[in-house]
């Protein structure tokens, strides 16, 4: 048996992106977040995200950007 090590980030995930993340659906979004979402991904190494809270709340920095949205804590898990 393998012994594969994972660690994980904290990050802050806009809500209007947990339906692209999770669910690989995108209607509805404006091209712009698309790419940017898109973009963020692919510069991941490859894992996956567990939400880490059922509520979302006002931050002044996500993942993605530096500018304030409503976010869920997530974390990002991958293999070492």
């Amino acid at each position: 048996m393998l012994n594969t090590k994972w660690d994980y980030y904290s990050v802050k995930l806009p809500d209007y992106s947990l339906s692209a993340i999770f669910n690989n659906d995108y209607s509805g979004l404006e091209p712009a977040d698309i790419v940017t979402i898109d973009d963020y991904l692919k510069s991941l190494p490859e894992g996956y995200f567990t939400l880490i809270s059922n509520e979302s709340y006002f931050s002044s920095y996500s993942a993605f950007n530096n500018l304030g949205c409503d976010v869920f804590d997530a974390e990002y898990n991958f293999k070492v």
